[in-house]
């Protein structure tokens, strides 16, 4: 389930529940690109990259890539220079 959270003053995320301890935040930082952090207990355990194109996606492209995204890939986000 998705829905919208408020992350700070004038910003909102969207908030995917993965149902196993992790949650993801959908463009909780404001960039233009569409990604996600993968959160467990508020702890950052995995990373969705940018999306190429997402800038321009219009609200149903929006929805079928956040539904489509592989939140079980192995990602290091502690990793730097990528």
């Amino acid at each position: 389930m998705a829905h919208a959270v408020d992350v700070g003053v004038y910003r909102s995320a969207i908030r995917v529940v993965l149902g196993d301890g992790r949650e993801a935040l959908w463009d909780a930082d404001g960039a233009a690109a569409l990604e996600a952090q993968v959160l467990r207990d508020g702890v950052l355990v995995g990373l969705v990259p940018a999306i190429p194109g997402s800038e321009d996606f219009d609200d149903a492209a929006t929805v079928a890539a956040i539904a489509a995204a592989d939140y079980d890939a192995e990602s290091d986000p502690g990793a730097t220079g990528r």
